[in-house]
């Protein structure tokens, strides 16, 4: 069955790593020879490449060429636009206004990537945060490659969406990355180095609340129906995979979170089976818990609300300590030092 798994990369992104590589003569037949994928799986429109085989690509490739992997990551995302994204990139490039196509990216952002989830903040009267947020912890390699692919994406998807409105817009926006600069992004995009903070603790976009009341200049009530109806058979499509209803299973958990056995009796499987089919889809029930935990400790630690003691108790962690330790050996950060970065941005 074709999934999109916890663990995995969409076959789309692959493609359009694929066609940056052949530009710099690495056919696609020696790249997907390089971590053991064949043509007939690329052309499945759910698979979805182990992160780690991404990777391995990624390294492989780099060395060849002889450029940084973050590099690579960011010119592969400047080959996307909104068709690469497929039904998912026309509904939105249909919308009627931008904040309707944020709404749809939003709503289908899992059939692209696992990795992260878009959430909308209200920053203040004036600004809205588009968050991007983990499913689950990344190591640094595989952030360094997501965050500046998607950095690549984003000016054209911008310019894709509003045309030549995106311009009047881009003094106003502020852009906040989790990793360090790079030389090729920064000579391309001057205005970078003003409106960029680098190395930050959370990955989001800035933008004028009246940007989201923009109509798109190629709207079409038609074809975004369609695109949305398509977009909605995909993801149902996906979320049928074992990993995913474990998953949203324990995100709707509103306090402790279920045993493997509690979770494989609603999912209505043995234990055994619910063990062996996340890991032959790339995650684990521990990975799973870990994710859900860090997720929803970084939530309550941003909202303000709860001191550390009491996040680590509602988490259902024996200390604050054990909470502490955990929380940072994921994030790089403590607990305090996570919400003290929240309240700065």
């Amino acid at each position: 069955m074709p999934i999109l798994s916890p663990g995995s990369i969409a076959n789309w992104i692959l493609q359009v790593l694929l066609l940056t590589l052949e530009e710099y003569g690495i056919c696609r037949e020696e790249a997907c020879r390089c971590i053991g994928i064949g043509h007939g799986r690329l052309r499945r429109v759910l698979f979805g490449v182990e992160r780690e085989k991404m990777m391995e690509l990624v390294r492989w490739s780099s060395e060849t060429i002889g450029i940084r992997p973050e590099e690579l990551a960011y010119l592969a995302g400047q080959r996307a636009n909104l068709t690469s994204y497929g039904p998912l990139g026309l509904a939105a490039l249909a919308s009627a206004t931008f904040g309707d196509a944020v709404r749809v990216a939003i709503r289908f952002l899992p059939l692209t990537s696992s990795l992260y989830r878009i959430e909308r903040r209200e920053h203040d009267a004036r600004h809205v945060d588009l968050i991007l947020r983990e499913n689950r912890p990344l190591e640094e390699s595989m952030k360094n490659f997501a965050v500046w692919f998607t950095f690549g994406t984003l000016n054209r998807i911008i310019h894709g969406l509003l045309g030549d409105e995106a311009e009047e817009y881009r003094p106003l926006i502020l852009l906040s990355m989790p990793v360090p600069p790079i030389d090729r992004a920064l000579r391309d995009y001057p205005w970078l180095s003003e409106l960029a903070r680098f190395n930050a603790s959370s990955f989001f976009v800035r933008l004028p609340r009246e940007v989201f009341e923009t109509k798109l200049p190629m709207a079409n009530a038609f074809a975004a129906e369609k695109m949305l109806e398509d977009s909605e058979a995909l993801l149902n499509d996906l979320e049928g995979s074992l990993s995913a209803r474990a998953e949203r299973l324990l995100a709707q958990s509103r306090y402790a979170l279920p045993s493997l056995e509690a979770l494989a009796k609603r999912l209505h499987v043995s234990p055994r089976t619910l063990h062996r089919g996340l890991e032959r889809e790339g995650t684990s029930y521990r990975e799973m818990v870990q994710a859900v935990r860090v997720r929803r400790a970084k939530d309550l630690l941003s909202e303000g609300k709860l001191n550390v003691t009491e996040v680590a108790d509602m988490l259902g962690y024996s200390s604050s300590s054990s909470f502490s330790t955990s929380f940072k050996r994921v994030t790089g950060l403590s607990p305090r030092e996570y919400m003290k970065s929240q309240k700065g941005s």
